[in-house]
């Protein structure tokens, strides 16, 4: 065999020169991937995979994190694995085995029921977790989300400001959306705008707190919404001055706000607060009277955070045990600011 710009082949020897053109190939592949910059150890970096186990798609807040992360993982080049959940813990028990299967190195874990998270957690091997806005143990090692006590104090604060200013304080229903499931979060973010609230107008008469359990009837949390809002009007029917709390997502105040209307009980809505000043309530905070403000929680942040401390679990780098948002209330004077309209 003779190199010299052709390749001659002698007949004679073809075994051994079987053998010399398999080494030869083999050189100058592996040159041509050096030259490209296409190292095995390049190769296995592009090739990351970290699952995300979706809490719920048809939240609005929890698609538009979504995005941010599917925008992060293109910017980084990872392979995001995804399972959306559904807010069913059946489902996500499923998804946890079917993100295992995709033999990722981290996971990004968002399901909503603490009862199932160590089945959830052994699903996919217990491995290094980053958990958004949810406790998710064992396996979390990273917490990314809102700082939700802060974010609750904020919001009632803003209530309560509102209402010593316009009504002096003078109400008959504090409606109130709440997910009892998660009884740390939802007293620090229920709890947090009832007892920011109270620091402004004083105690809030139990009589007139009406919780709407956003879980109670069903998967579809936003019609066990305008469900529980219709029944406690129709219970109600004297109240004139009717507060409201929604500080899951602008989504719920939405469906409470058009279960008041469509009850022909609007004029008697006088104020609503929320969480998240997610791109759904913008319209809502910019023309609706009634609503003074949504405490932003950024979700179009979330993956610029959450991503790139998955990635390094998933390498053996050290991360801070929380990375928590900064908060602040979006309301008709900042939102264009906060967020431009688009031209």
């Amino acid at each position: 065999m003779s190199f010299n710009g052709h390749i001659r082949i002698d007949m004679a020897n073809c075994g051994e020169e079987r053998i010399l053109m398999k080494r030869l190939f083999v050189l100058i592949v592996t040159c041509g991937l050096a030259l490209g910059g296409l190292t095995p150890a390049t190769q296995a970096k592009e090739q990351l995979v970290i699952g995300y186990l979706s809490g719920g798609e048809a939240s609005p807040f929890v698609n538009q994190v979504t995005k941010s992360l599917r925008a992060e993982a293109k910017k980084l080049k990872v392979k995001l694995v995804e399972c959306d959940s559904n807010f069913l813990s059946d489902k996500a028990l499923e998804c946890a085995k079917t993100l295992s299967a995709a033999k990722p190195k981290a996971i990004i874990n968002w399901q909503f029921d603490p009862t199932v998270s160590a089945k959830v957690c052994e699903g996919y091997k217990n491995l290094p977790t980053v958990t958004l806005d949810t406790p998710n143990e064992p396996c979390a090692k990273v917490f990314v989300g809102a700082d939700n006590y802060a974010a609750g104090l904020l919001a009632g604060d803003a209530l309560g400001k509102w209402t010593k200013t316009k009504l002096n304080c003078v109400y008959d229903v504090f409606l109130a959306v709440e997910l009892p499931t998660l009884a740390d979060i939802n007293k620090k973010r229920a709890g947090g705008t009832r007892e920011g609230f109270e620091k402004v107008c004083g105690k809030v008469p139990d009589a007139k707190y009406k919780m709407i359990d956003k879980t109670q009837g069903g998967s579809d949390a936003l019609e066990n919404i305008r469900r529980q809002t219709t029944d406690i009007l129709t219970a109600n029917p004297g109240a004139k001055a009717i507060l409201a709390s929604s500080p899951y997502s602008d989504a719920d105040g939405i469906a409470l706000t058009k279960a008041v209307d469509t009850a022909g009980r609007g004029s008697n809505l006088k104020a609503v607060i929320n969480h998240g000043a997610e791109a759904v309530g913008h319209d809502y905070i910019r023309n609706d009277a009634r609503w003074i403000g949504s405490v932003g929680y950024f979700p179009e942040r979330y993956g610029a955070i959450a991503l790139p401390a998955a990635i390094k679990l998933a390498t053996g780098q050290k991360v801070a045990k929380e990375l928590l948002m900064k908060h602040q209330v979006v309301t008709k004077k900042n939102i264009n600011k906060i967020y431009p309209k688009e031209k």
